[in-house]
């Protein structure tokens, strides 16, 4: 009986050794003919783990409030020592991108979407390229209304992009939607109005 109990365990043996071959020749085989699957199921996964908060927001425990509006929530949050921002979708839930580079302990919300800390300036998850946090700032209408034109000492900003030909100096909002001008051009949305004198210029009725 245990010689045949031995010869029943030695044939499972190389059963099982002959499967684990021919599926290990498998798996080579497609590594070979596919050298990017390993690294796209790992990219993958990594990604799943990455962005818990990215899928939802029920786990970000403070939403930061909104200076300008004190009733209102910013789409600023943190939870466990980290900053997020918050995306609301039409027909779908809120979700949470986690800003890689923010300091949580310096980390402040500015009004009309921006914010900053000791590091960088933020619209959004995106960095203001250049903007120097201790300097920056909102520019206003003359009547007080925060609009999306920022400044800081040396450059002037539409949302997070940068505009590279403004003055900071000499820079003025014309209107609480997208006009402006500095000593040198007009503006819209950011974007320089061609064939403007910023000196004669008038707001289109």
């Amino acid at each position: 009986m245990r010689f045949i109990t031995d010869k029943k365990r030695d044939l499972v043996i190389k059963i099982f050794s002959s499967i684990s071959l021919v599926l290990f020749s498998l798996i080579l085989g497609v590594l070979l003919i596919y050298p990017g699957i390993p690294s796209f199921i790992f990219s993958k996964y990594t990604f799943k783990i990455k962005n818990i908060f990215e899928r939802s927001c029920d786990r970000v425990s403070y939403i930061i409030p909104d200076p300008q509006y004190s009733h209102i929530n910013s789409k600023y949050a943190k939870s466990n020592d980290s900053v997020y921002v918050r995306y609301d979708y039409d027909g779908e839930p809120t979700k949470c991108f986690r800003i890689e580079e923010a300091d949580y302990l310096t980390f402040q919300v500015l009004p009309q979407g921006f914010a900053k800390d000791r590091n960088y300036v933020y619209f959004g998850k995106t960095i203001l390229p250049e903007a120097d946090p201790a300097t920056f700032e909102i520019l206003k209408t003359n009547s007080g209304v925060y609009t999306d034109y920022s400044k800081d000492n040396k450059h002037v900003y539409f949302q997070f992009k940068l505009i590279e030909k403004a003055d900071p100096n000499s820079i003025k909002i014309l209107n609480c939607c997208s006009f402006a001008k500095d000593r040198n051009y007009v503006f819209q949305a950011g974007e320089v109005m061609p064939n403007k004198n910023p000196e004669t210029f008038q707001l289109p009725r």
